[in-house]
């Protein structure tokens, strides 16, 4: 009777802080969990263009259409200068890199709400939600970058081999920055329900500060710093910069890369903190 009190003795059961999962990101855990993430935005991109007529013609039709729009109002009718580009071409280049960047913040924000039955059923790194909103919209912008290398070439603009090294980048730098929004936003709309329905507002104004269809040329060199605090411009530049043989800004792409890490630190601080409660208040 002693030994079996003396066993059952020896089995504890401790928690502590250093074990809670919401401390911060773990890299391991992400890893042994990463047939979950390819299957979750496996399902994000089939539930996206389930039942569709064009389906990943979206891809390119979104900022086409846009860019003709613009191209009519800005390039014809208000002579908006292109640096030398033909207009539609300089305004399609913007809108795509644009559009992975506030697409992936609208999914972002609203992916922990829209996915709460998984929040309340089973326990894995929540991370995963957001991050599998993420890779949809880096496979939208290759689909779109092969039309506007095609529209480069038709046009008789070869880019440089410098972006063949500078283009991962800036697209794995817009793709981390969208996610630092969007693990801010999200973690918040899960509390706050109209967090989303902002979301669209303040990307519109984000984007008349952004020179998505206006070159950054029309801002006085003075004033570029504080454009620069903006952290799509610099990479806004450095996309064209690459495409059409211009010279890339590194101060201003150096900012957008500070601008990024803060804004990742910053929203996954965030996350990681709150993440405990998602399963009480979503």
């Amino acid at each position: 009777m002693s030994e079996a009190i003396s066993s059952r003795r020896s089995f504890h059961l401790i928690i502590d802080g250093e074990n809670d999962p919401s401390r911060g990101l773990n890299v391991l855990e992400l890893w042994r969990h990463r047939d979950l993430l390819w299957f979750m935005t496996l399902r994000d991109i089939t539930v996206r263009y389930r039942q569709t007529l064009l389906g990943p013609i979206w891809a390119v039709l979104q900022p086409l259409l846009s860019a003709g729009v613009f191209s009519v109002f800005f390039g014809t009718v208000a002579k908006m200068p292109s640096d030398g580009v033909p207009y539609s071409l300089f305004g399609f280049s913007g809108l795509i890199l644009w559009l992975l960047f506030s697409n992936t913040i609208g999914r972002c924000s609203g992916s922990l709400v829209g996915n709460a039955h998984l929040l309340n059923k089973v326990y894995f790194p929540r991370v995963l939600i957001p991050l599998s909103n993420t890779i949809p919209g880096i496979i939208d912008f290759g689909i779109a970058f092969v039309v506007l290398l095609l529209g480069c070439f038709y046009y008789g603009i070869y880019p440089s081999w410098q972006a063949v090294f500078w283009m991962p980048v800036i697209v794995g730098m817009t793709a981390l920055l969208a996610l630092g929004f969007g693990l801010f936003l999200g973690a918040l709309n899960v509390r706050y329900r109209d967090v989303n329905n902002g979301v669209s507002f303040l990307l519109q104004l984000m984007m008349f500060a952004t020179p998505v269809v206006y070159p950054l040329s029309l801002v006085r060199a003075d004033y570029r710093w504080l454009a620069g605090l903006n952290p799509m411009v610099g990479l806004m530049e450095a996309l064209r910069g690459c495409l059409f043989n211009h010279p890339i800004d590194l101060s201003l792409l150096g900012i957008s890369a500070l601008m990024t890490a803060t804004w990742l630190y910053l929203g996954g601080r965030y996350f990681f903190k709150v993440e405990k409660h998602f399963a009480d208040i979503v």
